[in-house]
């Protein structure tokens, strides 16, 4: 994580965890209260415990420095955001006057902090609460960290469609998701892995000279992350598949094993072109 991005966070997870009891009515984490997820999600980034774009710095460097200069006036879709973390990236990356930011999520909480952040970085987005599948909108670049891990196989496919639907002919998508150990499908943590996790949560916190929280509140926070947390993770070569049959041409497909959250974990590093022609709309 880059200095600056861990010092924005350290201000405001707590405004995150205080925004989440009051904003937080259902994502597509928790359909009913996502409050346990938002909630702890910034100071378990702080310790480097949950799955994160900074888990894939360079592959989202390098590939938003390229398609921010593949576009006269890009227009540029981040969704499913946890916090403002993916947004950061793209701020880093897209720092032409011309470029037009979108970000869409079903959550309140990540928003208002998506907004904070353009604020302190003295530019301007705008947001959308609501859900990627009602969403219109025409765009050069859709940007998302990990966002299919959320959504079983029918809806990955739904999800995928969606996200061509929404891109210019020859946008790009950049992606990442979580690959598949061995049978795909839901996948929850054992209570060993919760114990775990809750342990290595504690300690991270413990090993920082200053945190914005108390040993207690991470050890309760995490231990509901980890009991609560739900993945939908996938094979490659069903990702790979669903993404060609739904109209793209995959510039990257990469694999990074990864120490996980539970377990560890594959992701693939995506980047996929929509072609200009695919006999749909």
């Amino acid at each position: 994580m880059s200095h600056a991005l861990n010092s924005l966070i350290e201000r405001t997870a707590p405004l995150m965890e205080s925004l989440s009891q009051e904003r937080c009515h259902g994502s597509q984490v928790d359909s009913e209260n996502c409050s346990w997820y938002h909630g702890a999600w910034q100071y378990l980034r702080l310790l480097d415990v949950v799955s994160a774009p900074t888990w894939h710095d360079s592959f989202y460097r390098k590939e938003l420095e390229h398609a921010a200069h593949s576009y006269p006036s890009p227009r540029v879709l981040v969704c499913g955001v946890a916090d403002y973390s993916m947004l950061y990236y793209v701020l880093e990356e897209f720092t032409s006057k011309r470029v037009d930011i979108t970000v869409l999520d079903l959550c309140k909480t990540p928003l208002e902090l998506c907004q904070w952040c353009a604020w302190n970085q003295k530019r301007n987005i705008q947001v959308v609460q609501g859900d990627l599948l009602a969403h219109a909108g025409n765009y050069d670049v859709i940007v998302t960290d990990a966002f299919l891990t959320r959504f079983d196989s029918t809806s990955k496919k739904q999800v995928i469609e969606k996200w061509r639907q929404l891109l210019a002919p020859g946008g790009t998508l950049i992606t990442t998701v979580r690959i598949a150990n061995g049978s795909e499908g839901k996948t929850v943590s054992t209570g060993e892995q919760v114990n775990e996790f809750t342990g290595r949560a504690l300690d991270a916190s413990g090993a920082l000279s200053a945190f914005p929280t108390s040993p207690e509140n991470i050890a309760l926070k995490a231990r509901e992350y980890a009991k609560r947390i739900v993945s939908y993770p996938a094979s490659a070569a069903n990702i790979e598949s669903d993404i060609k049959a739904a109209g793209f041409t995959i510039s990257r497909f990469g694999l990074r094993k990864l120490e996980g959250e539970m377990e560890p974990t594959s992701y693939a590093e995506i980047v996929a072109i929509k072609e200009e022609y695919h006999g749909k709309a």
